[in-house]
């Protein structure tokens, strides 16, 4: 008995998930955001959110976008779908390490791992909304990436320690993922 009335609820809890509406406002292909009409607390529209992100672990596949772009993108269209203006929102993605391979434009991305990068399009989508990506300079050449082959969107800067630290010094939040 106890079995049928917890399967009865387990679907009853599908059910109203299968439901859930999601919204992407801005960047169309990643970040879905839940719709919360009960939400008792939303984004202030007052506020200039910058907000400073470290991208550094390593892929966890070569075929699907990272994980890691996709949560900024949920941050981004959740600002957004949260009523804050898109002037108001600065987001500034900086990678380091083992995370550098996103970086790769697609030439380099198909000799190294044999197919396309999965990321480019995410990262263009992204950059057309407005966030600001970096990496990291020291990664790159102790990665010995070849910097002709980073993907253009993406701005490489002395190391991630000086862009994080400029960042913060200009207000930004460090958020971590």
């Amino acid at each position: 008995m106890k079995k049928i009335g917890l399967l009865l609820s387990l679907f009853c809890l599908l059910g109203l998930y299968s439901k859930a509406q999601t919204v992407n406002p801005v960047i169309k292909d990643y970040g879905k955001v839940f719709e919360i009409p009960f939400a008792v607390e939303n984004p202030d529209p007052k506020i200039d959110y910058k907000i400073a992100i470290e991208v550094g672990e390593k892929m966890a596949s070569d075929s699907t976008v990272d994980q890691q772009l996709d949560v900024i993108a949920r941050l981004y269209n959740s600002l957004i779908y949260g009523g804050v203006p898109r002037d108001h929102v600065h987001i500034a993605v900086v990678i380091y390490h083992t995370a550098s391979w996103i970086t790769l434009d697609d030439f380099a991305f198909n000799k190294k791992f044999g197919k396309d990068n999965p990321n480019t399009k995410a990262i263009a989508e992204m950059a057309d909304a407005g966030i600001d990506f970096f990496l990291c300079g020291q990664s790159v050449m102790a990665a010995k990436i070849d910097h002709d082959h980073i993907n253009p969107r993406i701005k490489i800067v002395l190391s991630r320690l000086t862009k994080m630290s400029t960042l913060e010094m200009q207000g930004y939040i460090n958020f971590q993922l």
